[in-house]
């Protein structure tokens, strides 16, 4: 997904109107949902410079200088290091006396100690805080995401379960997320109707499916993640509990109301999974999801934060007998209620 300069810009005003400081997110030895947030694009060994007073700036290694004088000119003023102009020397000849903070959050403290200049202050919270509202762009693609993960488990849902292992419908699941362009969110759960009272469950093996199926899965299509659960196939003693796990997860959104504080709507959560017949479960009743699987906001019962209009999160209460069934979806926090992504 490219992004233009007016949304990087606007995106680095934010975080810098929070903090106060030029800003100093790293992209070093592996993926970071941060860099991409601000880059708008992902390439390693590389420092994006939020400057306080405005202004933009990459400073990335010598080795990518083709590949980002191709795909980022014109988006930020673009600086290269090497061997003998280290990305220290260049990261203190850009920031000068500025005040500055540093993203430490996917960096290895070699690298953070490499990079950490006098007076430098560590962030993190306050860079999740600015990705949890999602822009109408960001919307859209996770809208397409968890579209392929329906047809993902719509297409999963027209086979005869009954007979087949765990491992054979995993796989199943994983060539339709490769047929879609994309890659798993996450390791993908698929357990039977025994096995899915471990909310967990991860250890598909042998087990055959002799009922249903939980299958918790989610794709990451252009670096958003979506994810989602249903029980397939033969529910019979358990379509009760599942259609109560339905209706309370809509009556849920209905009370996920932007600007409600968190841990009073957690307080609603428990009182509507009660009115509806559900008993305790061993998890939270969801999450934010976006750049990451699980990110701003917490939804737990001592948070003072607020819901935000327009942040993505997951409703999905479960029950867990002899047999376990959860239901999952994808919602959009509203001024009114949440509604379905």
């Amino acid at each position: 997904m490219k992004i233009d300069r007016i949304t990087i810009e606007r995106r680095a005003n934010e975080i810098i109107g929070k903090i106060g400081y030029t800003v100093i997110i790293p992209r070093w030895g592996g993926y970071s949902p941060n860099f991409f947030y601000f880059a708008g694009m992902d390439i390693d060994h590389s420092v994006l410079v939020l400057h306080k007073n405005g202004g933009i700036t990459l400073i990335s290694n010598k080795l990518n200088e083709a590949l980002v004088k191709e795909r980022y000119e014109g988006i930020a003023d673009v600086l290269f290091y090497d061997k003998k102009n280290t990305v220290r020397d260049v990261l203190k000849n850009v920031c000068g006396d500025s005040r500055c903070a540093l993203d430490a959050s996917v960096i290895p403290h070699v690298v953070y100690r490499r990079m950490h200049l006098k007076g430098m202050k560590p962030i993190g919270r306050e860079i999740l805080s600015v990705r949890e509202v999602k822009d109408n762009r960001e919307i859209e693609v996770m809208r397409e995401a968890k579209r392929k993960t329906m047809s993902i488990l719509n297409a999963i849902s027209k086979e005869d379960m009954r007979g087949k292992s765990e491992q054979e419908i995993k796989k199943m699941v994983l060539v339709e997320i490769a047929k879609m362009g994309c890659t798993e969110a996450f390791e993908t759960i698929v357990a039977n109707s025994r096995n899915a009272r471990f909310p967990h469950y991860i250890d598909a093996g042998r087990d055959k499916i002799t009922d249903y199926v939980l299958i918790d899965m989610g794709v990451k299509y252009k670096h958003y993640n979506s994810d989602m659960t249903r029980c397939i196939g033969d529910l019979d003693g358990m379509a009760g509990p599942y259609e109560q796990l339905r209706n309370a997860s809509l009556e849920v959104a209905d009370a996920a109301v932007a600007g409600k504080k968190i841990g009073e709507f957690v307080k609603e959560v428990d009182i509507i999974l009660k009115r509806n017949g559900l008993r305790e479960f061993p998890h939270g009743i969801g999450h934010g999801v976006g750049l990451e699987v699980h990110e701003f906001p917490h939804l737990y019962a001592g948070s003072t934060d607020t819901l935000k209009e327009n942040s993505v999160i997951t409703i999905e209460p479960g029950q867990y007998f002899k047999k376990g069934i959860r239901y999952e979806d994808m919602y959009i926090i509203g001024k009114k209620k949440a509604r379905l992504l």
